[in-house]
């Protein structure tokens, strides 16, 4: 929650313009459960998806994270 005040405060960014991965997977409906970002922003043009990392992840499963949130 804390990032996305900081995008809403620090950048101006609405909270209608941020979806969460709860939305996000609201959106895929039903069937096999795939990776979402933790929250997109789509502001000014743009669609940026933001991924929060508390725990070290192998350098394998960041680079496939960012791939699926780049592809979609």
């Amino acid at each position: 929650m804390e990032a996305i005040i900081f995008y809403v405060l620090k950048y101006g960014v609405p909270l209608t313009a941020i979806e969460s991965e709860k939305e996000l997977h609201i959106k895929d409906g039903f069937g096999i459960r795939k990776h979402q970002p933790d929250f997109v922003i789509n502001f000014n043009g743009a669609r940026v998806a933001v991924e929060i990392e508390l725990n070290p992840k192998p350098k394998n499963r960041m680079e496939e994270n960012i791939r699926e949130n780049y592809i979609k």
